[in-house]
């Protein structure tokens, strides 16, 4: 397991091809920004088909807490370096520019907004005590 992110050179890490930096990992941590350069022999364009990988024992990956929440709650994975996270995702609503935006579309952004937005998100508030909480690695 590894102790610090230097070890994961030593481990087959598994990459998510919509993240921009797929072979060099941005770790953010106690003395700020690491920069890792990670390999390994796998690579995949589904968050779901990663997450069952990572379960399968195939390597490490970067999972959100949404794809993964569930299996660290029972025990399934564990977490590696919790001292350090992943740099926080962004989600944009886009809609088109009218001068008056229909209800169903101003409820949705609403929705979305009040359950992944602010500091936290939903599935994130019962598995972090709330002095280890992560939200940036939703």
């Amino acid at each position: 397991m590894p102790v610090i992110p230097e070890d994961l050179h030593h481990h087959n890490c598994l990459h998510y091809a919509y993240f921009s930096d797929q072979q060099e990992w941005t770790l953010e941590g106690p003395d700020g920004q690491v920069k890792i350069e990670a390999s390994g022999n796998f690579q995949v364009n589904n968050g779901d088909a990663l997450t069952i990988a990572v379960l399968g024992g195939c390597g490490i990956g970067r999972l959100t807490t949404f794809a993964a929440g569930d299996y660290l709650r029972s025990g399934e994975l564990r977490q590696v370096l919790p001292e350090y996270t992943l740099p926080t995702q962004n989600m944009y609503a886009v809609y088109p520019a009218r001068q008056y935006l229909p209800t169903k579309t101003r409820s949705f952004i609403d929705f979305i907004s009040k359950e992944i937005g602010g500091d936290e998100p939903y599935w994130d508030k019962e598995l972090y005590p709330s002095s280890l909480s992560t939200s940036n690695t939703r």
